[in-house]
């Protein structure tokens, strides 16, 4: 084709393709799946039964209350102030946000990955509260949607840089919605592969303290059919029975710990922190922090306008950045004097209080 000056790219990308396939097939990781169940894609979540410390699972339309046609999932964290989602653009593909509650209001929507512009959905978020599953058709994936990881560097305030998770979580399907329950020690993810259109496989699995490997082996037959899972027994260990283990992951758990109703977070001083406006002694001091609160809501809504402001200024031509410019610059300075007049009504309501313990 080089000769007949005829384009080879696209046969470029099918062999690197399939040159990472081979590289993932012989680095398939020895996992123990205990049990699948194919059911219809919109049924995936009575499949999976959590227990309280890890969190809950919702559909999009279900937790904004929205009837729009949307694929996506919401995790929602042990202490519900806490929203993990995906929403489509105008083009169609899924970005990955956040939001957090403040006492009744759902607001500061962050994207999760700013810069990138792959489709990315099915998000989870372990009990540590940094490490993040999803599932992406980007960032390498070799087919549909694939299973990545990436872990919140607090250091940086941004995610690391997602890695794609090896064969058999990752197929040339559709894999998502990785699930891990550290309470019960048991894990999901879901995965098209081999199905009619509409169907899905929920896989329960027992996941490994750490990564390990099947052993190198000339029986190129044996390591693709476990790299496929054409087999779940396969994966068994002889003579083992789980089915206590298949029995727990259908069981409905109770917190481990007593709940604590969180609205926020205010220290008042190094032996005091306030969570909710009940615990306020002073009735000036309790006034001056709901100022506070109202003023952050603006902020929270200001910082979201300006975000969206920014990614049109950034991908907009001239004319359009010269019709933001005087926009954005405008909402900074307004953000700026609501965040110095939130620190002096949160500064207020702590001397105030303090008094008030005091006396």
């Amino acid at each position: 084709m080089t000769k007949k000056r005829e384009d080879i790219q696209a046969y470029e990308q099918q062999l690197e393709r399939v040159e990472k396939l081979v590289r993932m097939k012989d680095k398939t990781e020895d996992v123990l799946v205990i049990d699948s169940i194919v059911v219809n894609k919109d049924q995936i979540f009575s499949t999976y039964f959590l227990s309280e410390d890890c969190g809950t699972l919702l559909m999009y339309n279900d937790f904004f209350q929205s009837s729009g046609q949307s694929e996506s999932t919401v995790y929602l964290n042990p202490k519900g102030d806490q929203a993990y989602y995906a929403r489509p653009s105008f083009e169609g593909q899924y970005t990955l946000f956040s939001q957090s509650k403040l006492l009744d209001t759902w607001s500061d929507e962050k994207a999760l990955f700013a810069e990138d512009e792959a489709d990315n959905n099915y998000p989870f978020v372990l009990g540590d509260g940094l490490t993040l599953y999803f599932a992406s058709k980007g960032n390498g994936s070799i087919g549909g949607y694939d299973l990545f990881v990436t872990r919140y560097n607090t250091s940086t305030n941004s995610y690391l840089m997602p890695e794609q998770l090896g064969m058999p979580f990752n197929s040339t399907a559709n894999d998502y919605m990785m699930v891990i329950d550290e309470a019960k020690g048991l894990g999901w993810f879901v995965s098209d592969r081999n199905q009619p259109e509409g169907k899905a496989c929920v896989y329960l699995y027992i996941p490994n303290e750490f990564r390990k490997y099947l052993p190198e082996s000339e029986n190129d037959e044996w390591l693709i059919a476990r790299a496929n899972l054409q087999s779940i027994r396969d994966t068994w260990q002889p003579g083992s029975d789980y089915t206590e283990q298949i029995r727990l992951a259908k069981t409905d758990m109770a917190s481990t710990e007593k709940k604590i109703i969180r609205d926020f977070e205010f220290i008042v001083n190094d032996r005091t922190v306030y969570y909710t406006l009940n615990e306020f002694r002073s009735t000036e001091a309790k006034t001056f922090y709901e100022r506070a609160i109202g003023l952050r809501q603006q902020a929270n809504t200001l910082e979201v306008n300006l975000y969206e402001q920014r990614q049109t200024y950034s991908q907009g031509n001239t004319t359009v950045r010269n019709q933001l410019r005087p926009s954005i610059l405008q909402s900074e300075r307004e953000l700026n004097i609501l965040l110095s007049q939130i620190g002096e009504w949160e500064k207020r309501a702590r001397n105030t209080e303090n008094v008030s313990l005091r006396n």
